[in-house]
């Protein structure tokens, strides 16, 4: 009788954490799934932003500073939410350039090389090849 109490338990035991690990992944899973729907927006809709702002001013020139580089270089570099909703470049030392006229909208994206050190500890800043993308 002592080693069917012990089995029982066991068996008990095993199908509990096999739910609760079922459980757990499945809520990490969904967690994951909806993060990432959430935080993706597709490069038209960046240029629906601009497209809205050209159509607003008519005729016109617009020039947005991104966020500088920080000085202190202690914790990530978070893109200025205006520049970032027009232009969805999250790199530091940015500037954009949009020249309107009749409501049609030309744009330019200048950005700064990145230094071989900080392309070390950081990774190397997208090209104008990535960009144009």
């Amino acid at each position: 009788m002592h080693l069917t109490r012990r089995a029982a338990r066991a068996a008990v035991n095993a199908a509990v954490n096999a739910a609760v690990n079922a459980a757990v992944n499945a809520a990490v899973a969904l967690v994951v799934t909806a993060s990432a729907l959430a935080a993706q927006l597709p490069q038209s809709e960046y240029a629906d932003h601009r497209a809205a702002l050209a159509t607003a001013i008519k005729d016109g020139i617009i020039f947005g500073a991104g966020g500088r580089n920080p000085v202190t270089d202690f914790g990530p570099f978070y893109q200025l939410q205006g520049f970032q909703y027009l232009t969805n470049y999250k790199e530091p030392d940015a500037a954009f350039v949009m020249l309107v006229q009749g409501g049609h909208a030309t744009s330019w994206l200048f950005t700064t090389a990145s230094d071989p050190r900080r392309a070390f500890y950081y990774g190397r800043r997208p090209d104008s090849a990535a960009l144009h993308r």
